[in-house]
């Protein structure tokens, strides 16, 4: 099996898998995904841990931030070693922003891990989340894990996009399906038009880049299981719906490198990440590997005029 993170070094080794730790249901769970993809793909797995000014500033002695940190680490490198035994582990414990300490880290990294709390369905425009930030910004996929996905599960789903930071997700969600040894689902979603003219239109493009998509990932990873499905709906309540009890869903963020509010996400990925219930990993267009990708495309065309 393939490894399946599309930052990779000079070397061509995975570069390591960097979770955010933090002394919480959310961290933990986001530290038990990072290891279970480390230990699948060979990567190290880097514990970060990030103590913000104000957290130090408030306590009784000004280094007990740092030394809870510390501590804080410990323990999770323990659990992890305790876990998997053949990983390499290691710590690195900051003080500052966290997204923006996070986001620094995110450089060498192959994929960027991070937990959450937030479920349940929002809609509209929230800034300030730690999660949201990181994911516009990082310099690799981020992953953020609800605390609820912990437990069995299987599948991959892919929220298909023609853009080219949706074929980099589709690169990524199929070496992750691949090396997961799972089904990937590739889901277009179409929102209703009431022109039955632009309605068939949609359907034809949608059945157009579904087939596409389902060829080039079964030619880069031949066996793959891929399934095709076309909707009609909300594209993120759809697809948060139809991805829960999956292993991950995964987004290309379309909006990266438009030159816009370069803190924002797309609205599908905002809205998604607002009401997830499922490990969702947001991959932009400076995640995909060119090569990759032309051989895909380039493998696609194979037998067809």
């Amino acid at each position: 099996m393939t490894a399946s993170a599309p930052v990779r070094r000079a070397d061509d080794s995975p570069g390591p898998v960097v979770v955010g730790v933090a002394d919480s249901a959310s961290g933990r769970a986001a530290v038990c995904w990072a290891l279970d993809q480390a230990a699948a793909t060979g990567a190290a797995i880097t514990l970060l841990h990030v103590v913000e000014p104000g957290e130090a500033g408030r306590a009784v002695l000004p280094r007990l931030g740092l030394v809870a940190g510390r501590d804080l680490l410990r323990r999770e490198a323990r659990f992890v070693r305790s876990v998997a035994p053949g990983l390499t582990v290691t710590t690195e414990r900051l003080r500052g922003s966290v997204m923006w300490a996070l986001g620094a880290a995110s450089a060498d990294a192959g994929m960027m891990v991070v937990g959450t709390h937030k479920s349940g369905f929002i809609h509209g425009a929230v800034y300030g989340s730690t999660s949201l930030q990181l994911a516009a910004t990082a310099h690799c996929p981020v992953v953020v894990v609800p605390t609820a996905s912990l437990g069995v599960s299987a599948g991959i789903v892919l929220g298909a996009d023609g853009s080219p930071a949706g074929r980099a997700a589709l690169h990524l969600a199929a070496a992750e399906a691949d090396v997961a040894g799972t089904d990937l689902l590739i889901v277009r979603v179409l929102e209703r038009l009431e022109d039955e003219a632009g309605e068939a239109s949609a359907r034809a493009e949608a059945a157009a880049l579904l087939e596409e998509f389902q060829v080039s990932a079964r030619a880069a990873h031949p066996g793959l299981p891929v399934d095709v499905r076309a909707v009609h709906g909300s594209i993120a309540h759809t697809l948060v719906t139809m991805s829960t009890g999956a292993r991950l869903l995964v987004l290309g963020d379309a909006r990266s490198n438009t030159g816009e509010n370069p803190l924002a996400l797309g609205a599908v990925c905002h809205d998604a990440l607002l009401n997830i219930q499922t490990p969702t990993v947001i991959v932009h267009v400076r995640d995909l590997d060119p090569r990759a990708d032309r051989a895909a495309r380039a493998a696609a065309q194979v037998g067809r005029p």
